[in-house]
C-alpha cells in the first residue's frame, strides 16, 4: 500500500466524544525519525495524519482521501516536493479546488522560500521544525521562515534542545533514540556503499538524509560533516571523501555514547 498509517510511536489524541479532529493531514517525508516526531506533534493536538514517502505516494494517497493539508518535503526520492506540488496544482485547475501545501526543507535560504513558492506552495517552514512553529503555521497560517544562524554548541548532541524538539515528551524521546540505534550501522553502512561505487547521487541522498536524522537529534558536529558530504557529492568533488566519511565515523560515535547516556544516565560526553 502506498501510503502509511501504521500506529505512531506514541499513542494518537484521544478526542472527548463528539469531538471531531482539527485537521486531516498528508505528511510527505521519507525519513522515519521525521515522521514519528512531526506526527507525534500533531496528533497530541487533535489532528489526523497520513504518511507519504514520496511524491508518488502523495498522488496515490490524494486519489484515495480528501486531505485539509499536506506537509511537503521538498527532497525525497522517486518523486520531490517540487514535482508533487506541480502535479497538484495541474490536477486543481481541472477541479477548480486548492489544498494548501507547506513545503518542508533543510535547504532553508531565501531562494529556496522563493524556489518553493513559484512551484505552488503556500507556505514554507525551515528544518529543523520547533513544535510550536509547525503547529502555529498550519493552525493559524503562520508565515513563511528562513533558517536562523546556527548557533547550537559543539557537544556531540544538545540535549536540551532536542528535549524541546520532542516537547518534552520522554517515552518518544526513548522510542528515537532506539530508533536511531537501530539504523546506527545501515546510516554509515548506506554511505560507504555510494562512496565505495563512487556514486554521487546516491552518496548525495544517503548523506542528505542522515543529515536530516541528526539535525533531529540535535547533533550539530555530525550535522556538519553529513552536509559537507553532500555538497561534496553534490559537485561532484569525491576526492577527499574518505577523510570526510572518517571524521563522520567519528562524531557518530561521539553521538551514539551521548544518546547512550540519555537512556542509562552515566557521567558522559554530554
Amino acid at each position: 500500500m502506498a501510503t502509511q498509517d501504521d500506529t505512531p510511536l506514541t499513542p494518537a489524541f484521544e478526542a472527548s466524544p463528539g469531538a471531531k479532529p482539527k485537521l486531516h493531514i498528508l505528511l510527505a517525508e521519507d525519513n522515519f525519525i521525521n515522521q514519528q516526531m512531526t506526527r507525534a506533534t500533531l496528533t497530541k493536538k487533535g489532528h489526523t495524519v497520513i504518511i507519504a514517502a514520496n511524491g508518488i505516494e502523495v498522488l496515490e494517497a490524494l486519489a484515495k482521501d480528501h486531505f485539509d493539508l499536506i506537509l511537503m518535503d521538498v527532497q525525497m526520492p522517486d518523486m520531490d516536493g517540487i514535482q508533487a506540488t506541480a502535479a497538484i496544482r495541474e490536477i486543481e485547475k481541472q477541479t477548480g479546488e486548492h489544498i494548501r501545501i507547506v513545503a518542508l526543507t533543510a535547504h532553508a535560504f531565501e531562494e529556496d522560500r522563493d524556489k518553493c513558492l513559484a512551484a505552488g506552495m503556500d507556505d514554507y517552514l525551515a528544518k529543523p521544525v520547533r513544535s510550536s512553529e509547525l503547529l502555529k503555521n498550519i493552525e493559524n497560517g503562520g508565515t513563511c521562515s528562513v533558517l536562523a544562524p546556527d548557533t547550537a554548541p559543539d557537544v556531540p548532541v544538545d540535549l536540551r534542545d532536542f528535549e524541546n524538539r520532542c516537547s518534552g515528551d520522554q517515552r518518544l524521546i526513548g522510542q528515537l533514540i532506539q530508533l536511531f540505534f537501530q539504523n546506527y550501522h545501515k546510516y554509515l553502512a548506506d554511505i560507504r556503499e555510494a562512496m565505495d561505487r563512487r556514486d554521487p547521487r546516491d552518496l548525495e541522498y544517503r548523506a542528505h538524509f542522515l543529515k536530516g536524522v541528526l539535525t533531529n537529534f540535535s547533533a550539530r558536529p555530525a550535522r556538519i560533516i553529513a552536509a559537507r558530504l553532500e555538497e561534496m557529492a553534490k559537485d561532484e568533488k569525491l576526492n577527499d571523501v574518505e577523510s570526510v566519511y572518517a571524521a563522520l565515523e567519528e562524531q557518530m560515535a561521539r553521538v551514539r555514547l551521548c544518546l547512550e547516556a540519555v537512556i542509562t544516565p552515566t557521567p558522559g560526553p554530554c
